[in-house]
């Protein structure tokens, strides 16, 4: 599903629940004709029951694609902020070791920019990811091959775990990206939200159909379920993390000062 628009689905969604509240009223009117004594107040309780497990999945699912929106935002700053403090610490090696240092993490900067920026295209954000990961080892191999032949306390305690945090957050994000609302929430989502459409019709009183309450109804469901799958999708959604990515941007500025 992470594949189709989140768009598309909207559209689909949209006429799904046109079509199901159109087959429940025929149905509806079906029965009444060929079974007079029958009565759709007994489907009553089913539709509240139905309607009150649509809302609290609805819930559930808006709160878990929330959630784990506000946890990508979160990384991407934390990410951000752990390798602007090994840029600064940096500056506690000799000059040659200093400028080895600023350049290889001028190179991870520019990786982890093009991880974001390269959308869903799942081998181009794995082969960033290898990028940093071999830049990473290489940021590591310096470090502790110059605590080993000059150990120096602070200034080691200081850059080593700077590195070690910046290395964790590779594979963080990583798993947050994959870390989506599952399939089958989200298609059980849809055929609650279908049925309650069929329901609704099906058990319609009036003669006349009362198109301002069923759009209202349709509204709603459709974009509701539009958010919790466009929260699910940062990278290439209407609500995305570009405004967070700027974090990331602004470390090139590092850069600029000697």
């Amino acid at each position: 599903m992470n594949t189709i628009p989140s768009y598309l689905i909207a559209i689909i969604l949209l006429g799904g629940i046109v079509l199901f509240y159109l087959l429940g009223l025929a149905t509806g009117s079906y029965q009444k004709r060929n079974n007079p004594d029958a009565k759709a107040e007994g489907v009553g309780p089913l539709e509240s029951s139905l309607l009150g497990l649509l809302a609290l999945l609805l819930s559930f699912t808006f709160s878990m694609s929330a959630s784990r929106y506000d946890a990508r935002r979160s990384l991407i700053v934390t990410e951000a902020n752990n390798i602007s403090t090994a840029i600064v610490r940096a500056d506690l090696y000799p000059d040659s070791t200093r400028m080895a240092f600023r350049k290889d993490l001028k190179q991870y900067v520019e990786t982890r920019i093009a991880y974001y920026e390269v959308g869903n295209d799942d081998s181009r954000i794995k082969a960033e990811r290898i990028k940093a990961e071999v830049i990473l080892s290489r940021l590591w191999q310096r470090a502790t091959r110059i605590s080993v032949s000059s150990p120096a306390f602070v200034r080691d305690n200081q850059m080593i775990p700077a590195l070690n945090s910046m290395g964790d957050l590779v594979t963080s994000r990583d798993a947050a990206r994959v870390a989506t609302v599952p399939d089958s929430i989200i298609t059980l989502l849809v055929i609650l939200t279908l049925l309650g459409s069929f329901i609704i019709g099906y058990c319609k009183k009036e003669k006349k159909n009362d198109w301002v309450m069923f759009s209202i109804y349709t509204i709603m469901m459709v974009v509701t379920i539009y958010t919790i799958i466009d929260l699910d999708r940062p990278r290439t959604g209407f609500i995305t993390t570009d405004k967070t990515h700027m974090k990331m941007l602004e470390l090139r500025e590092m850069f600029d000062q000697q």
